[in-house]
């Protein structure tokens, strides 16, 4: 089956190719019968007239009408070469015609001192779309989150979890309504400002050619010892860990991880690829950490950890204090302790309250995905507190 696949998309991959060359081959064919017929004619034209036209002007049309195919076959090429050229022009001009964020320091509309400082955020009936041309993906969402909640935003696949996520860093800009972090309009706030404030952990990692010092801290803003202490908070390091050398006990308890992770010199290849995904992903996870903003935001921050790891890292976030917390949870089990769960349905908020209370609602969405996550038992046990988060 995956053979059959394979060769229909490489034919599909070489259809193109063998249209541009039959359409050679047919040009050709059709230009030396051209090109023959005008030296033919021409041969003829001279001989009819032979006495009336000298050697050197036969000479010279006759050259001419030789090379025909030639210069007719050079002009067409160059013409199409062209014609394929003015496609990358054309796109070239789609994208100046892409609507662009404002700049990144605006001045004028700097946040208020020491903002945020509480990290309450509400959406004031808000609704968002990612063009004019395509549909709403965010529709008249109107909540409020307390400073200091962990939030969990649930739904199934394309019910807008990550666009919400976005929403607050105004990557996806309000068609109406508004955002409020502290009583303050995001649209109101310069992007860097704003965006410098509120830190997400996307779902896919991003690292940089470096060091590990320099991708969890471009600014060299940090010590390295709250480097190292983000690192042991998302167990990329054990125990407590020096800033010259690791015991031969702290090494043993740190594993392979541990003896990666104590030199904050250690190289990092291109994206990271001298880790594995879930190490990748700790990493921005320490990164973000590491800023200690007022609004953290996970988007499906774990679903590359395997679950031993996975836990460990709930158990981290539920030690996080004085930070409002908003998770997008692929895994239901992670979120059950959280104080509030918004479930979304076709873009808009189709619940939201507390899981325990949502999912022995009758009737309710947030009951339906329970059920369908196929770990409804302990789930419920989750919620009810009979069995902890670890």
């Amino acid at each position: 089956m995956r053979q059959k696949l394979n060769y229909r998309k490489l034919d599909d991959f070489n259809r193109p190719y063998l249209y541009l060359w039959a359409v050679n081959r047919w040009l050709a064919f059709r230009s030396d019968i051209i090109g023959s017929s005008v030296a033919f004619l021409t041969s003829l034209f001279i001989l009819v007239n032979l006495h009336y036209i000298d050697s050197g002007a036969a000479g010279l049309a006759l050259m001419y009408a030789v090379t025909f195919t030639e210069h007719v076959l050079v002009f067409i090429r160059i013409y199409s070469i062209n014609e394929q050229n003015m496609n990358a022009v054309e796109r070239i001009q789609e994208y100046f015609a892409v609507p662009q964020e404002e700049t990144a320091s605006s001045p004028g509309r700097d946040a208020p001192p020491c903002w945020p400082s509480s990290g309450q955020i509400e959406f004031v009936d808000f609704s968002a779309k990612y063009s004019e041309a395509l549909p709403f993906v965010l529709r008249n969402i109107s909540l409020q989150i307390n400073s200091g909640e962990r939030v969990a935003v649930v739904g199934r696949t394309g019910s807008g979890k990550t666009s919400l996520a976005l929403a607050l860093l105004r990557v996806l800009e309000a068609q109406h309504g508004k955002i409020l972090i502290d009583h303050v309009d995001v649209s109101s706030i310069g992007l860097h400002e704003l965006r410098s404030k509120v830190v997400m952990v996307p779902q896919d990692p991003a690292l940089f050619t470096g060091t590990i010092r320099c991708n969890l801290d471009p600014a060299g803003l940090y010590t390295d010892e709250e480097l190292l202490n983000s690192l042991r908070r998302v167990h990329l390091l054990g125990g407590t860990v020096s800033l010259t050398a690791l015991s031969t006990d702290a090494l043993d308890s740190c594993g392979e991880n541990g003896r990666t992770f104590e030199d904050l010199n250690s190289a990092v290849s291109e994206s990271g690829s001298n880790f594995s995904q879930g190490q990748r992903q700790l990493l921005c996870i320490a990164r973000a950490l590491l800023r200690e903003s007022k609004i953290l935001i996970f988007d499906e921050a774990t679903a590359s950890i395997d679950h031993e790891t996975d836990m460990k890292i709930q158990s981290t976030i539920r030690e996080i204090r004085n930070c409002t917390i908003i998770t997008v949870a692929h895994r239901l089990r992670t979120v059950m302790d959280y104080d509030s769960v918004i479930v979304l349905e076709n873009g808009g908020v189709s619940e939201f309250g507390r899981p325990r209370e949502l999912m022995f609602q009758k009737d309710s969405y947030f009951e339906s995905l329970c059920r369908e996550s196929g770990e409804w038992d302990k789930l419920v046990r989750l919620a009810s507190g009979e069995i902890l988060m670890s």
